[in-house]
C-alpha cells in the first residue's frame, strides 16, 4: 500500500486515532487504537545529510547549467535545505556545482568544489528569492570554472580538472530533517564541444544517483524532476480482529 506519509500523519491525527513512539535514528511507529494495527515508515532522522539526486552519464561535459525554482523550504529546526546542478570527473575524483541554499541565517547562491584536496563550499548573499538558472563552466582561456546566475557570472575558481564525464541534479538537507520544499529542476543542460563550437545540449533523460529516505525525486518529463519528500511503503502488521 502506498501512502503519502504527510497526508496519512494528518489524516490519523485528525481522527484521534494515532498514538505514535520513535526512536531517534531508526523509525518511527503509529498504532491505530480502533484496529490495533501498526504501521512503520521511515524516519527523516534516518540519513542525516540525506540527499535526492539523478545523473547523466555523458562523453564529455565542459559544464552544467538547470532553472531551479525557489521554494522556501521548512527547515524543521535543521540546518539548511540545498539544490543543486554538477558536473563531475569520476576518476580522479573531482566535482563542481552551483544552485541555492536555504540556510537558518537567509538565502544564498551556493558553489561547492573538489579540488583533490576536499570539498570546499562558498555561499553568496547575491540571489534573490525567485526561479533563476544556475551555470557552472570551464574556460580554457582562464583555467577556471566560472559561476553564473542569469547569465551573470558572479565567482571564478580553479577547480583542478576541465571537464566531467558525468552531470548530476538534486537537493540535499544537512540534518536529515529539513524539507525539499518539492524544488523543481528544469531545463537541465550540459556543455559539449562540437567541432570547436562549444553549446548546451539536453540532458534528455537521467537515471537515480542517490535517493536517501524519505527524500526522492520525482520524474517531469526527459530534462526536468523535483527535488521532494518520498512516498513511503507502510508495512501494516495487523495485530488483532
Amino acid at each position: 500500500m502506498k501512502i503519502p506519509f504527510a497526508s496519512l500523519f494528518s489524516a490519523l491525527i485528525a481522527m484521534g486515532l494515532v498514538i505514535i513512539s520513535a526512536s531517534h535514528n531508526s523509525q518511527a511507529t503509529l498504532r491505530i487504537q480502533s484496529s490495533q494495527r501498526v504501521l512503520t515508515f521511515y524516519s527523516p532522522l534516518q540519513h542525516p545529510h540525506a540527499n535526492a539526486a539523478q545523473k547523466k552519464d555523458v562523453g564529455t561535459a565542459w559544464g552544467v547549467e538547470g532553472r531551479i525554482t525557489w521554494t522556501n523550504p521548512d527547515l524543521r529546526g535543521g540546518t539548511g535545505s540545498a539544490h543543486r546542478v554538477a558536473v563531475v570527473q569520476q576518476n580522479p575524483w573531482r566535482y563542481t556545482e552551483v544552485g541555492w541554499a536555504k540556510l537558518t541565517n537567509g538565502l544564498y547562491t551556493f558553489v561547492t568544489y573538489e579540488n583533490g584536496t576536499g570539498p570546499i563550499t562558498q555561499y553568496f548573499s547575491n540571489l534573490t528569492p525567485a526561479e533563476h538558472q544556475y551555470t557552472a563552466q570551464y574556460d580554457p582561456n582562464t583555467a577556471k570554472h566560472w559561476y553564473y546566475v542569469d547569465g551573470v557570472s558572479f565567482f571564478s575558481q580553479p577547480v583542478n580538472f576541465s571537464w566531467g564525464d558525468r552531470v548530476i541534479g538534486g537537493g540535499e538537507v544537512i540534518d536529515g530533517i529539513e524539507g525539499m520544499g518539492n524544488t523543481l529542476l528544469f531545463d537541465l543542460r550540459y556543455l559539449v564541444n562540437q567541432g570547436g563550437s562549444f553549446l548546451y545540449v539536453p540532458w534528455d533523460g537521467y537515471e537515480r544517483y542517490v535517493e536517501d529516505r524519505p527524500y526522492c525525486n520525482v520524474p517531469n518529463g526527459l530534462n526536468s524532476f523535483y527535488d521532494t519528500e518520498c512516498w513511503v511503503y507502510l508495512p501494516i502488521l495487523i495485530k488483532g480482529g
